[in-house]
């Protein structure tokens, strides 16, 4: 695309919000590299000061599904969830398309990917530090005016975040791409 239009790699995201703030998020990717692969969600917790993650998330944080109704829970009480290989991946339930995220609030914010995109999940496991969180745990985003240095969070002072998990998928379809010729 930057051949053709100098802007570079982006997305467009539509976002439909109904009444019950069910939303429907649809991407379109404008990129050089489509068949590279792009991660398109995250289940990222955002806390305000005085936060931490266990005070937000239950220690079984983690739900996936099927259509079949087949779940799969994933829990940090003991560390990392050991379901997840080297790289983070995790293949259970078989075929899983929905993911929930099990916060102690009344609120769970959940994801579901079309099926026929083949999502692939990830557990984050990177940077856990049990004396702290049982969870992963950062403050260089949202608000900090530090770079964006993968900087722990020591204590709750300010804003931080929490990363579950990743989503990468197919692209559910793809437009015909004009020769520039």
């Amino acid at each position: 695309m930057t051949l053709l239009t100098g802007w570079g790699e982006w997305t467009d995201e539509v976002y439909t919000i109904y009444p019950d703030g069910v939303a429907v998020r649809e991407i379109t990717l404008y990129s050089t590299q489509p068949e590279s692969p792009h991660e398109f969600q995250e289940a990222i917790l955002v806390m305000g000061p005085g936060q931490r993650p266990d005070d937000v998330l239950n220690p079984s944080a983690l739900i996936l599904g099927n259509l079949k109704g087949d779940t799969y829970t994933y829990s940090w009480e003991k560390g990392i969830p050991p379901e997840a290989d080297k790289r983070g991946y995790v293949n259970l339930p078989s075929d899983a398309t929905i993911q929930l995220v099990n916060t102690k609030s009344v609120y769970k914010p959940f994801v579901i990917v079309d099926p026929q995109t083949k999502p692939l999940w990830d557990i984050y496991r990177g940077e856990l530090r049990r004396e702290l969180s049982i969870f992963p745990w950062w403050n260089h985003w949202p608000t900090s005016q530090n770079p964006s240095d993968g900087r722990y969070a020591m204590d709750s002072d300010q804003a931080s975040h929490s990363s579950l998990s990743h989503i990468t998928f197919d692209a559910y379809k793809k437009p015909e791409i004009p020769s520039p010729n």
